[in-house]
């Protein structure tokens, strides 16, 4: 079988033309007579070449085609080939993460499985310590109780993470829960901790507010910590490096007016039961934090608004008495100073100072004393407060450590002659709170630890009366 190129079919087809056209025309000229018969030869010859050119248009049809499909099966592959890398945008997926087949998106599940024994030589604290809730000597009877063994799963927790690729960055979520919603017995509600996502350089969603320093903070048994609670509330956050090692973040912040009634009654947010506080702008919060390779050191603020406000009821009359209305209205703020610094190896010291008028639940063990509301008086009275915490985390061993930790809060009480009323039940107003915590952590395996822990706790109340309370911890924690 011989193959004839297009060009070459082509080139054939115009000689054939050219030579019939010749033959025909000196043929023509010898002889007349053979016109008829050449002509129908030439007729047949001009078929057969129109016949190839047919061919040859054909040919060329079926290559352009060809070409054409080409071109849509590279495309097909290049587009194929972007789908993949898409929906497996890691080659293999970061620590902890599963990539979900079919899309873009990658998943990691988390969290912590912890039970914990608890033997209070004093009167019961519960689940976990609460400096303001300690029972008062000589005025609850709770405070001459002693003996009281718990055991509590309520800190276990479950994280769910996703981190998804886009143009703009990696959009990241966590939804976190532990089992402090409530309950009784061991029936234990969940409760949202973390909430949130993240993209580029913003936060939205709920964590621990930016005033706070975890960090600094060293590691407990008891859930609460030696700061005495969580702050972790609705917030949009920014946050800038701003050089390398120096971290700026800022946020607007729930806001929440704690205070506390002339009868004693904390009321910590605006959602506690019987609260008249009320929220007219967000707290705004910001944390500078410059970390080395000795340690870290930040600068904490905050600024917010308290208010009270009670707008009497008219009821089916259709009047009310205006002269009963309360709306007041005060300035919070707060400062803090924190960090951490390696002594030898991964040990180190901690310790952060926290202070401000109005700071109330920024110090979460005091939450519900920011401002003194006289409800005979109507005056309304913003409180002062400091906190100190300083620990030593020590590492014996890659696998052994302790924390030694101690903390100290002070509320300053009502200046005199502005609506301070002194008690006279058995609920009185917390001025002070002292902690001691000491422990030593074992970690067998990377995720698994067991501590033994004891702590302290001793509460004054601003008309000098106590309380204490000595607790012996144990726990076991599976991570995950």
């Amino acid at each position: 079988m011989i193959v004839i190129s297009k060009n070459a079919a082509k080139k054939l087809s115009a000689s054939l033309l050219m030579s019939a056209l010749f033959v025909s025309s000196s043929a023509i000229a010898a002889d007349p007579q053979v016109n008829t018969t050449l002509a129908k030869e030439i007729a047949t010859l001009q078929q057969q070449i129109t016949d190839m050119n047919k061919k040859i248009h054909g040919l060329e049809v079926s290559q352009t085609a060809s070409a054409e499909q080409a071109k849509q099966a590279v495309a097909a592959a290049a587009k194929m080939e972007a789908t993949v890398q898409t929906a497996t945008p890691w080659a293999k997926g970061p620590d902890g993460y599963i990539t979900v087949p079919g899309s873009n998106t990658a998943i990691k599940i988390g969290g912590r499985v912890r039970g914990e024994m608890m033997y209070d030589g004093g009167p019961n604290m519960g689940d976990v310590i609460i400096g303001g809730a300690v029972p008062l000597k000589n005025l609850n009877s709770a405070a001459a109780q002693s003996g009281h063994t718990n055991a509590s799963a309520r800190s276990s927790r479950l994280n769910f993470a996703t981190l998804t690729p886009t143009t703009k960055g990696d959009v990241k979520t966590l939804i976190e829960i532990d089992f402090f919603g409530g309950g009784t017995g061991t029936s234990y509600n969940p409760k949202i901790r973390h909430a949130y996502g993240t993209l580029c350089d913003f936060l939205v969603g709920q964590t621990d507010s930016v005033f706070l320093d975890i960090d600094a903070t060293g590691s407990t048994i008891d859930a609460n910590t030696i700061l005495g609670g969580p702050l972790r509330q609705m917030q949009i956050r920014y946050t800038k490096e701003l050089m390398t090692g120096l971290k700026l973040m800022t946020a607007l912040e729930k806001p929440n007016s704690d205070y506390i009634g002339s009868d004693g009654t904390l009321y910590t947010s605006n959602d506690t039961t019987g609260a008249k506080g009320k929220s007219s702008l967000p707290d705004l919060t910001a944390q500078l934090r410059w970390t080395g390779s000795a340690g870290y050191i930040a600068a904490r603020g905050m600024v917010r608004q308290i208010q009270y406000k009670n707008i009497t009821d008219p009821g089916t009359t259709g009047g009310r008495n205006t002269a009963n209305d309360v709306s007041k209205k005060a300035t919070g703020w707060g400062v803090g100073l924190s960090g951490k610094y390696l002594t030898v190896g991964k040990s180190g010291i901690i310790g952060q100072i926290n202070a401000g008028q109005g700071i109330g639940r920024y110090i979460p063990e005091i939450a519900g004393e920011a401002v003194y509301y006289n409800t005979t008086t109507k005056q309304f009275n913003v409180l002062s407060a400091t906190n100190a915490i300083v620990g030593y985390e020590h590492y014996w061993t890659d696998e052994v450590r302790s924390n030694l930790l101690a903390s100290y809060t002070r509320i300053s009480p009502p200046a005199s002659g502005v609506g301070f009323t002194p008690l006279t039940g058995t609920t009185r107003i917390t001025q002070k709170i002292k902690k001691v915590f000491f422990n030593v952590l074992y970690n067998p395996v990377k995720n698994v630890e067991a501590g033994v822990e004891f702590a302290h706790i001793r509460r004054d109340t601003m008309d000098n009366k106590t309380g204490s309370g000595n607790r012996v911890s144990v726990g076991v924690t599976y991570n995950f």
